[in-house]
């Protein structure tokens, strides 16, 4: 008589099944929850919400990425801490120069009254970093 032992292998394929999705879905979901809580993650939610609006500030969209920044150093980040925030970020070092780039830009745009980074490379500039971050954080 197989009928039963086949019963109990379909039942017992049908657990481990059942155990191999709720683990994948368990890993999926945090693994999605993680990179939307990272600086840069949340820098780039806030600069596409932002320029949906018909009157996309350049300026909000650099306090979104100074924000990352600050988040990340843990202190206010100017162009003279930036090799503070890459000990704290070391995988940021391979933006360094376009992470300089725009300190320097935004700090004389916010303190010096020249024009603001234009959005493209603001925007640019936060993907490239939330994929470091995100290669980072596995």
């Amino acid at each position: 008589a197989l009928a039963p032992i086949l019963r109990r292998i379909r039942a017992a394929t049908a657990a481990l099944l059942l155990v191999v999705a709720g683990w994948a879905a368990a890993l999926l979901w945090r693994h999605m929850r993680r990179g939307r809580h990272l600086p840069f993650a949340r820098a780039v939610r806030e600069m596409r919400a932002l320029r949906k609006l018909p009157a996309a500030d350049p300026l909000a969209l650099q306090r979104c990425l100074h924000h990352a920044f600050n988040a990340t150093a843990g202190e206010v980040v100017r162009p003279a801490s930036l090799p503070h925030l890459l000990r704290q970020a070391p995988h940021l070092a391979g933006e360094r120069s376009a992470i300089d780039d725009f300190l320097r830009s935004s700090h004389a745009a916010f303190f010096g009254g020249q024009a603001p980074f234009e959005a493209a490379p603001v925007a640019a500039l936060a993907r490239r970093l939330r994929r470091l971050e995100q290669r980072h954080a596995r």
